[in-house]
């Protein structure tokens, strides 16, 4: 992250200077995401995605399948 840069809500777009940002797992960890599938939410709106799967996958804070993870 650069000097300017701060990171905001992925989804209400609230700054970290203002809020507590979690990190959340567009791919769950369970299906094969890592920590290139993360996006930070405040906890309100990470309650939200965590509640509300099919609103949450139009706004591309949760991608159903699995990540097929080749070696």
């Amino acid at each position: 992250m650069g000097f300017l840069e701060e990171r905001r809500c992925a989804k209400c777009g609230k700054s970290e200077e203002y809020v507590h940002l979690d990190p959340h797992h567009t791919i769950k960890q369970s299906r094969g995401g890592d920590d290139t599938d993360i996006v930070w939410l405040c906890r309100p709106c990470h309650q939200w995605t965590e509640s509300h799967i099919e609103e949450a996958r139009k706004l591309g804070l949760d991608i159903p399948g699995y990540k097929i993870i080749r070696h």
